[in-house]
């Protein structure tokens, strides 16, 4: 389970709120786990481990939060996804020209490499999946088009 570290440090805090750890608890917690006292201070695998503790404690991020907190680049990157997928289902490329064919399809796709990767929507891919997917739509549209001219 690895999340950017942006998201480690958010589930982090919201987790602090809701475990209702008072601070000096909490950096008593950080200060056990990684010898560090200050959360900007920690690398990946020690942000890994607090989030870890914070999900055996009870813990229980709320996928709507993770949803909510999409990048700008992973929103611009979803758009530029579903533009390419009407263009190619427009010029009959694709014959599911819906949101959901285009998930349908990133779904086949994704499952070639990872069968154990259980998303239910496209927003919920991680960053670098979107970019891979948009890559190879990208390079598939500019095949079709060869093709044709």
């Amino acid at each position: 389970m690895f999340l950017e570290r942006y998201y480690y440090i958010k589930h982090i805090e919201v987790g602090k709120k809701s475990l209702e750890l008072d601070m000096f608890s909490y950096v008593r917690l950080l200060h056990s786990l990684t010898g560090k006292v200050n959360i900007n201070e920690l690398n990946n695998l020690e942000l890994t481990q607090v989030f870890l503790k914070f999900l055996w404690l009870g813990y229980n991020p709320q996928l709507k939060a993770v949803k909510n907190q999409l990048t700008s680049r992973t929103e611009i990157q979803l758009k530029k996804l579903r533009q390419l997928w009407c263009l190619m289902s427009l010029e009959g490329y694709c014959k599911d020209t819906s949101d959901k064919g285009l998930f349908d399809w990133a779904k086949h796709r994704i499952n070639n490499f990872d069968r154990n990767l259980k998303i239910d929507h496209l927003e919920w891919f991680p960053d670098w999946i979107i970019k891979g997917l948009l890559e190879e739509l990208e390079s598939q549209y500019r095949c079709y088009t060869k093709t044709v001219n």
